[in-house]
């Protein structure tokens, strides 16, 4: 049985705009009714579950595309998957270092003003971000 946008997105928990930006980039393709209005079957729920998961694991829509599109051509995109897989996991551990880095300066800055006010600012805008950190003693 096929459902209207109101309920495929209440089904899903994706808006119905969403829901026709999605169609609009090819990832879902309801049916239409004689008077225009989309339905949608359970395998095109299924295509939003899937659009669903592979955005909470930092997947792109148009990474998502593709690998739609692997599978409509009759091809296994478990590899392209692996491969994105890798290419993600090394670009978080690149954004862990930089946050970790991020975090020491951070607790630098902080550090080295404790004890003094944060005002009167003796920058042009701010000295707790113009100066360094040995320099804002």
């Amino acid at each position: 049985m096929a459902i209207q946008i109101g309920e495929a997105a209440r089904a899903t928990g994706v808006p119905p705009k969403t829901l026709r930006y999605y169609e609009d980039l090819g990832l879902v393709r309801p049916d239409r009714t004689e008077s225009g209005y989309r339905l949608y079957d359970s395998e095109e729920l299924e295509r939003i579950h899937f659009v669903l998961r592979a955005k909470q694991l930092g997947f792109t829509l148009n990474e998502i595309l593709d690998v739609m599109a692997l599978r409509e051509d009759d091809t296994d995109p478990c590899e392209h998957v692996a491969s994105l897989i890798e290419s993600r996991l090394a670009e978080i551990e690149i954004r862990i270092r930089n946050l970790a880095e991020m975090k020491i300066e951070l607790e630098t800055v902080r550090d080295s003003n404790k004890g003094t006010s944060a005002g009167p600012c003796r920058g042009t805008i701010c000295h707790l971000i113009e100066e360094e950190p040995s320099q804002s003693r």
